[in-house]
């Protein structure tokens, strides 16, 4: 569960065109990352293509140990993308990859409870809470070996007073929707409490409709399986346009 899916992008032999896009690719990239172990960009065009079209039919892009400027993490990342269409004169004049239209595709990442926990401190994490983020404190994640889930202390503060409770997060059986399970503790609050049923609510609705903006790449849950070792999340991917300089999450 640990590795990540190898891409049949980087299976096919490249042309020389390939070769050239994909070291571009690939160098934009790293220039991008605070830290990285490895950054791999394979692409997919023709010269025809890319001449009368300006358009890659595929990209994938793997890599693992990445940080952000700003302590985003992950152990390993894949992301495969479909057919991106170029601004010609940017990439002609500039030698630089702009998109002119959005492209989608999907994302394996795979994060140690350390990454999470990076996540969740993240400046993005806040600002997506929106309307919840004087209400609601997602502090830190744990493995709960006896529950085999994903366990993470809230804090909720009522406007009296702040309380902290333990939810663990999982898979319903629908693909892209997460569970939110309340963890009762001894005299702690009761899980019918109304405040409990309306705190798990409101939790199953923030990961649920939670879309990351990486500089404009968007990112959107789409499955979740976790053991001891950490958390391996496939995501919905849509990007609109790419930094100019560093990334800045």
């Amino acid at each position: 569960m640990n590795s990540i899916i190898n891409s049949p992008v980087s299976m096919r032999n490249k042309n020389n065109l390939e070769k050239i896009m994909g070291r571009l690719s690939n160098n934009m990239l790293k220039s991008k990352l605070e830290e990285y172990d490895k950054v791999e960009v394979d692409i997919i065009c023709s010269p025809m293509g890319l001449l009368h079209k300006h358009e890659l039919k595929g990209v994938s892009i793997k890599g693992s140990q990445w940080k952000s400027p700003k302590n985003l993490t992950c152990q390993d990342v894949n992301i495969n993308l479909g057919v991106c269409k170029l601004n010609d004169k940017t990439l002609r004049e500039e030698n630089y990859i702009e998109l002119d239209y959005e492209t989608t595709g999907y994302a394996h990442v795979y994060m140690s409870f350390n990454d999470f926990n990076n996540f969740l401190k993240h400046p993005l994490m806040e600002k997506s809470m929106g309307e919840w983020k004087d209400t609601i404190k997602i502090n830190e994640c744990s493995y709960d070996e006896s529950r085999e889930s994903l366990v993470i202390d809230v804090y909720h503060d009522n406007g009296v007073v702040c309380y902290k409770h333990k939810f663990t997060l999982s898979n319903t059986l629908r693909i892209g929707e997460v569970r939110a399970e309340y963890i009762p503790e001894d005299g702690g609050i009761d899980k019918d409490d109304e405040s409990i049923i309306r705190l798990k609510t409101m939790l199953q609705n923030y990961f649920n409709t939670l879309i990351v903006n990486l500089d404009g790449t968007h990112l959107q849950y789409k499955h979740m399986d976790v053991n001891e070792n950490g958390i391996y999340l496939q995501l919905y991917v849509t990007v609109n346009n790419l930094p100019d300089g560093r990334f800045s999450f």
